[in-house]
């Protein structure tokens, strides 16, 4: 173990708590806002400075819970390479110091950030050590999942759609939207009884299940509320109804609003991520229709929001998998560095998959291949990240065939997960139905790209 010299302010807020998880929560609270780092080569020569948010614990990893800083300010870039790191107050008071390392010993450091490189919240970890053992590997069941709950009225599995595919092997699980006002009726009260009520249904018939938190409608008001009445009152949500959408969902930017949704985020996590059917969780799409109409929002600011969201929620999702829906960029189109690097710290810090909602041919947006972004995410990651897509509601009124879809989505793209969404026959202009689905899927023995990539580990 790494060199580790608590000092007074550390013994003080640790000894009086009980047990691992809680020293660890210690450690957490003891580095608040103001919180320096000063990063010393092995000559003792200090390199670099930072200053640092809040910390928070993550849940049990291993044998050590990770307590993770969080935005940095100050001054970032150095030169050489960290060998000691020493903790203070803002006051320059020391908590304790520890020997830095690469990815490597108690404290973490990636080589990439050993020099000259900005450093982002996520990016590296102090591991408090535990005498507990969290089990091993990651849940890791790729395929085709069928989406099972009712979206029109924002309410749990619907029997009719279960029944689809309960009994039929091909398909190894389901996935599920659930809104967040359905979740939290006052701020802080949460119930999760429809989300573990669904995962009992999974398990009772040997599948799997992808959970998706919704905080968003592309339906305006005309199917009710998405956020709890908190979050309207406050003037959080917003409307956007440009280029023909109807889109009505929260200001998560704003830190009051993306605290809120960060909380329930956290505490669904610790309600359903142990289920024996869980099989990960997957977000929102990254970008928001109509967000940078909205007075104070900027790029910066939502893009913090997404790494603090894929942070916590990589911390949480104990042995399943976590997905990021990063569909389009925020950043304008002449500057997407910063969200290619926010992409790097989520697949190869935070262990994320990757790849976007509304999987398609043709159509608007296009395969997922068709701007820069996209070829990025699948060419860069192949291999390391897994990569799971939906097949919406738009998809089946479009030229191609779910043959067609497969088998570029398993060959061209390697995709692990795929979920459909079981749009019946007998709409105006559809192209195919949720039957030519399941027969292709059938046809094809259920065939997916099913390699384990490397940030999902065994």
């Amino acid at each position: 173990m790494a060199t580790f010299t608590p000092a007074a302010a550390y013994w003080t807020a640790v000894l009086a708590a009980s047990g691992d998880s809680a020293r660890a929560t210690a450690v957490a609270d003891l580095l608040t806002t103001g919180t320096k780092l000063k990063f010393y080569d092995s000559g003792g020569t200090l390199i670099r400075t930072v200053e640092t948010a809040a910390w928070t614990k993550g849940a049990l990893t291993q044998n050590h819970y990770p307590i993770t800083p969080g935005a940095f300010t100050g001054s970032q870039t150095g030169t050489g390479t960290p060998a000691t790191v020493v903790v203070t107050a803002s006051d320059d008071t020391e908590i304790f110091r520890t020997t830095a390392g690469v990815l490597e010993n108690v404290f973490q450091i990636p080589s990439a950030f050993a020099t000259g490189v900005d450093l982002t919240a996520g990016s590296f970890t102090l591991k408090y050590p535990s005498s507990q053992a969290a089990p091993s590997g990651k849940v890791w069941t790729p395929g085709h999942y069928l989406m099972v709950t009712d979206d029109y009225n924002r309410l749990g599995m619907l029997e009719s759609s279960r029944n689809l595919v309960k009994t039929n092997s091909n398909w190894v699980g389901y996935y599920g939207h659930y809104w967040w006002h359905r979740c939290e009726s006052t701020e802080g009260v949460y119930d999760f009884s429809i989300i573990t009520d669904d995962l009992d249904k999974a398990a009772a018939d040997g599948k799997k299940m992808w959970v998706m938190l919704n905080n968003r409608s592309f339906h305006g008001s005309a199917r009710g509320s998405f956020c709890p009445a908190y979050i309207v009152n406050a003037g959080w949500t917003y409307a956007y109804t440009g280029g023909g959408e109807n889109f009505a969902g929260p200001k998560l930017w704003v830190s009051g609003c993306g605290g809120a949704w960060l909380n329930f985020l956290d505490a669904a996590l610790d309600a359903i991520a142990g289920h024996s059917a869980f099989q990960g969780m997957t977000t929102e799409e990254n970008q928001m229709s109509g967000c940078w109409l909205q007075a104070g929002w900027t790029w910066q600011a939502h893009n913090e929001f997404l790494l603090e969201q894929s942070r916590r929620g990589a911390a949480k999702v104990q042995n399943g998998l976590w997905h990021n829906n990063m569909s389009w960029s925020n950043e304008p189109a002449s500057d997407t560095t910063e969200h290619y690097r926010m992409t790097d710290t989520m697949v190869r810090v935070h262990r994320s998959g990757l790849a976007p909602n509304d999987l398609r041919l043709s159509g608007t947006g296009g395969p997922p291949t068709v701007t820069p972004y996209g070829s990025y995410c699948f060419t860069r990651y192949a291999g390391e990240a897994y990569f799971m897509a939906q097949v919406e509601w738009l998809t089946y009124f479009l030229p191609e065939s779910p043959r067609q879809i497969i088998d570029y989505a398993v060959d061209t793209l390697g995709m692990n997960f795929i979920g459909w969404q079981p749009v019946a026959s007998g709409y105006s202009g559809q192209t195919f139905s949720i039957t030519d689905v399941i027969a292709e899927v059938n046809r094809q023995s259920g065939r997916i790209n099913d390699t384990r990539p490397t940030n999902a580990t065994a």
